[in-house]
């Protein structure tokens, strides 16, 4: 299961410094795309009966901090 996967699967927030030093990371994407991702934080989107409807993505913050904190998870 990839990063997406698994957010999906346990319904828990992950937030990632270095997206290719985590095993879940799919680098084929970037491979094909061309693009490099380095930070990334997922969330799930859980519905009022707390069924994971989808999940949130968001990759390489873009500011002085170049890894997202634990504020941009409140978010």
């Amino acid at each position: 299961t990839g990063i997406i996967g698994h957010v999906a699967k346990t319904k828990e927030s992950v937030n990632i410094a270095n997206a290719y030093q985590d095993s879940r990371f799919n680098k084929e994407i970037d491979i094909k795309t061309g693009y490099h991702t380095k930070s990334m934080i997922c969330q799930p989107i859980v519905n009022a009966r707390g069924d994971v409807i989808g999940v949130a993505e968001c990759v390489n913050k873009l500011s002085e901090e170049s890894c997202f904190t634990e504020k941009d998870e409140k978010v």
